[in-house]
């Protein structure tokens, strides 16, 4: 399954893929530029980028 563009409360855009019951990545933008906090249930190690495909942890 894919989502592309899914526009949330609190002006973010969201995009993510699952395959195989597992989530692959998850994209998120904001339109605002406020800060967005993500709760994950997602497990094993989860890399985190920026919008230049840069690691920010």
């Amino acid at each position: 399954m894919t989502v592309h563009g899914f526009r949330t409360q609190g002006a973010f855009l969201l995009s993510a893929v699952r395959e195989g019951g597992a989530t692959r990545w998850v994209r998120l933008a904001s339109e605002a530029g406020a800060p967005c906090v993500v709760r994950r249930g997602i497990a094993g190690p989860v890399e985190v980028r920026d919008a230049r495909g840069r690691r920010t942890e």
